[in-house]
């Protein structure tokens, strides 16, 4: 699916196949490239890296939901190239995300197009059985279909359009998006955290769609599921009241101490000249928080991407240390990881 923590584990592989295959609309069958197909309850895709089951236990209109083997859940739309509207574990935490300013369209695929939107989304974990206020964060995301490929995977071999989408360069998501199961079937993500591409192939899938009348009675439980919860915002506790006779005083500049700990990694970019325009932008938006430290600027190189310049801190002090910049930074809106290298 399209939640990114799920993903970050060994890398796995892919096999392409030599040639690029054109793919054939799938024309006498439920799903195509005209439009994303409709998800049905007892639709469940298993992909590797790590091993996780996801299938739909109710679906409400335009609104579907799922739940993974694992315990988590997730709510969707329709489009699997859409990234998720919410999800939970409850052990862990959970979030949501809102999707706005839509223009252009991936769809129909015969007519390559591009579509961009902005992802609002706010996000929270479980510490103490307490869950912690929540972190929001905005990007801008765009998205474009890049070609046709034939692909081979677990579940089988597969006509695919491939699909790219990025905010900060264009392809740190790609999809590989199968008209004749109506999903992607391979699924890549540039991780800069360990400066490699993540690999997520397709191992099984069941559309209900395209089973029979008595294939899908066997499938589906004599009861019908019952529609999850809805995900549940986060308690956040109210603040406390003021002391009294206090006095306002400027917030106060953080000290961030060097060392020889992890850096806090701000993003990375197609050319020098950009990495150094955000470090520009970070100073200004986060300079109580970067406080006196300099800019670390590192040419890296992606299999899929080539070189881009990874903008990131000195080292620090600690890993809390790090940890405590990054989240102050994605609190407020910003990227942060942090990172050994």
């Amino acid at each position: 699916m399209t939640r990114l923590s799920g993903v970050l584990g060994a890398l796995g592989a892919v096999l392409l196949l030599a040639g690029c295959v054109a793919p054939k609309p799938a024309s006498d069958g439920p799903f195509g490239t005209e439009k994303p197909g409709r998800y049905m309850v007892g639709d469940s895709f298993t992909f590797d890296n790590p091993v996780l089951t996801w299938t739909v236990v109710s679906v409400e209109g335009e609104t579907v939901y799922w739940r993974s083997d694992k315990g988590d859940e997730q709510v969707t739309g329709h489009d699997p190239l859409l990234p998720a509207l919410g999800w939970k574990n409850p052990g862990s935490g959970g979030g949501r995300r809102v999707i706005t300013d839509i223009k252009g369209a991936l769809f129909p695929l015969t007519n390559p197009g591009n579509m961009t939107f902005t992802s609002k989304v706010e996000n929270w974990t479980i510490k103490d059985g307490q869950a912690t206020p929540p972190q929001k964060w905005e990007y801008n995301w765009s998205c474009s279909v890049a070609g046709q490929e034939a692909v081979e995977v677990p579940a089988g071999k597969f006509d695919t359009y491939k699909v790219i989408c990025g905010r900060y360069k264009p392809t740190e998501l790609e999809f590989f998006y199968s008209p004749k199961i109506g999903h992607y079937v391979v699924m890549r993500i540039d991780d800069p955290a360990s400066e490699s591409t993540i690999t997520r192939n397709l191992v099984s899938f069941r559309r209900m769609e395209l089973l029979g009348p008595d294939e899908r009675q066997a499938v589906l439980p004599p009861e019908p599921m019952m529609e999850p919860d809805p995900l549940p915002p986060p308690p956040v506790k109210a603040p406390p009241p003021p002391a009294p006779e206090a006095r306002e005083l400027p917030p106060p500049t953080p000290s961030v101490s060097t060392g020889n700990g992890p850096r806090a990694v701000l993003g990375a970019f197609s050319t020098e000249e950009n990495a150094v325009r955000a470090w520009a932008i970070y100073r200004k938006e986060y300079g109580d928080v970067l406080g006196g430290l300099k800019p670390q600027i590192k040419p890296v190189t992606f299999r899929s991407q080539g070189t881009l310049f990874r903008l990131s801190t000195d080292k620090l002090e600690s890993s809390g240390t790090a940890k405590e910049v990054c989240r102050t930074i994605r609190s407020r809106g910003g990227e942060c990881f942090v990172s050994t290298k």
